[in-house]
């Protein structure tokens, strides 16, 4: 090139950049490469003149076809034999393809950071309403967007079809229901419509819109032109300006779960961002279907919770009515026994009546207990022991109890027979251990051994249990219960003749049969 900025001499590269062929370009000023505002070559034909060199200087020239390039130049002087400058040497290199590949690096760099971010978030347990906001707020921003939202498409079903063709048949009638939007409110109506539904999620069901049109067709909609396209609905009075509109489905597998949706891009939206939102909409659609599967976790435990607290209900109105019902027969045997004249029979029928009492207890404690498969057994056991006691005709100082007694709970299956075995042991002891007017001591305990086994004691220091009477082979009903409920608990009997008469009994918690 001339000092004067005359271009004389052309290479096939240069040809290659610049689009103009040697004819074209030779003679030519080189100032068509570029933009006719800037004079940019007059400053650097200056110092070129001067005798300055000029490496790797980043500008943009202008393509025959009129478009921009970045390039890198690198001027330097043609000097004759004297040292004098005649001409100037121009090495071009187009950046142009290198900065696009940088700046597509970043957008995947900034779209695989908003991705990553939302995982995060949602392994974290982070707010829905967080999640999503940092979604569309980066959404916008990827794609130099005003205003948008992401929805999850809904159906109310009526058994209408909406969709239909070779990969999706879905009925009902859809509804948008958004996870984040833009507040584009333009009025105090409005205003306090966002205010109130923006969490909750706004519904939206007219699809006689642009909107409507990607949920219709369950594919992507562009509309650069939004007024004249013909899906367009139309906006309320105020709405802010609809410039460009970018309607995006997502779904999982053949079902559309929802679509986000994006206005106001700087000269429009295309195909190629569609491609590039692609792992964006991935994202929404399964963080959608994770929220979907949380959703009806949550309805599948609130029926469990109701489910099982009918039970409960159930189960305390059996206890209740089974005590009543126990009460009832009860009080049929205090009336039978008031017609009864023989002492053998009326003992029998009160002997009969203490069981079912012992058993009625069981279902009283149970009814009232928060868990109704077990029973604080402690507390049932010093209400059973002062319940038999006051069936007999014995004052406090005559006869001393003492209940020593473990916080120990026991479902139903170990409680009744172990109920019925205290019944017979007190009764027993009360009845025969202190005859006449004799005094003495009682004592009951409950604890557990080194083995983890439960030991029942009942103990007295009266009279004695007879030598030579075998309890396993006696005649009498009650040490045959006794012995019965014990094999009944898997456990042992062991009865002590010492100062009085000591039952030892141990056994484990049988395993517990659910109702229902």
């Amino acid at each position: 090139m001339t000092l004067d900025g005359m271009v004389s001499s052309w290479n096939p590269a240069a040809e290659k950049i610049f689009g103009y062929t040697s004819n074209e370009a030779i003679a030519k000023n080189i100032s068509i490469l570029f933009a006719p505002e800037r004079s940019e070559h007059l400053q650097l034909l200056a110092k070129i003149k001067q005798g300055q060199s000029l490496e790797s200087l980043n500008t943009i020239l202008i393509h025959k076809n009129a478009t921009e390039m970045d390039v890198s130049l690198t001027l330097s002087p043609l000097k004759d034999k004297l040292g004098q400058s005649i001409g100037i040497s121009i090495i071009v290199r187009n950046l142009t393809n290198r900065i696009f590949a940088e700046v597509s690096l970043k957008r995947s760099n900034d779209l695989l950071s908003c991705i990553s971010k939302a995982q995060s978030q949602f392994i974290a347990a982070a707010d829905r309403l967080t999640i999503f906001e940092d979604l569309l707020s980066n959404l916008l921003d990827l794609t130099n967007s005003e205003y948008g939202f992401i929805g999850e498409v809904l159906f109310r079903k009526d058994g209408s079809a909406f969709i239909e063709d070779s990969l999706m048949k879905i009925r009902g009638v859809p509804y948008l229901k958004t996870h984040s939007i833009t507040n584009i409110s333009w009025d105090d109506t409005t205003q306090k419509f966002y205010e109130e539904n923006y969490e909750i999620g706004m519904e939206f069901t007219n699809m006689q819109t642009l909107f409507g049109a990607t949920i219709m067709t369950g594919k992507p909609v562009i509309a650069n032109s939004p007024r004249t396209d013909p899906r367009r609905g139309g906006v309320p009075d105020g709405h802010p300006p609809l410039n460009a509109f970018l309607g995006l489905p997502f779904y999982k597998g053949s079902q559309l779960i929802g679509m986000v949706g994006i206005a106001n891009r700087p000269n429009g939206y295309s195909e190629e961002l569609i491609e590039y939102l692609q792992p964006f909409l991935v994202t929404c659609s399964n963080l959608i279907e994770g929220y979907r599967l949380e959703r009806q976790r949550n309805i599948a435990e609130s029926a469990r919770t109701m489910a099982e607290r009918k039970k409960e209900i159930l189960l305390k109105e059996v206890h209740h009515r089974v005590k009543n019902n126990l009460m009832i027969i009860g009080s049929l045997l205090n009336w039978q026994g008031e017609s009864v004249q023989d002492p053998k029979l009326l003992s029998i029928l009160e002997d009969s009546k203490k069981r079912i009492n012992s058993i009625a207890l069981i279902h009283e404690k149970l009814y009232r207990s928060p868990d109704l498969a077990k029973i604080d057994f402690g507390e049932y056991l010093h209400s059973l022991v002062q319940q038999v006691f006051s069936t007999f005709s014995l004052s406090h100082e005559r006869v001393r109890l003492h209940c020593e007694v473990a916080s120990i709970f026991l479902n139903i299956e170990t409680a009744t027979p172990c109920g019925l075995i205290i019944n017979e042991l007190v009764s027993n002891a009360l009845e025969h251990a202190f005859p006449e007017h004799s005094s003495g001591e009682l004592f009951v305990s409950l604890s557990h051994d080194e083995k983890d086994q439960i030991i029942l004691m009942v103990a007295d220091n009266g009279v004695g249990f007879p030598e030579g009477v075998d309890f396993r082979q006696t005649e009498s009903l009650g040490w045959q219960l006794v012995c019965l409920l014990t094999e009944q608990l898997e456990g042992d009997v062991q009865l002590f003749r010492e100062s009085g008469t000591r039952v030892v009994i141990s056994f484990s918690e049988l395993n517990y049969q659910r109702r229902f």
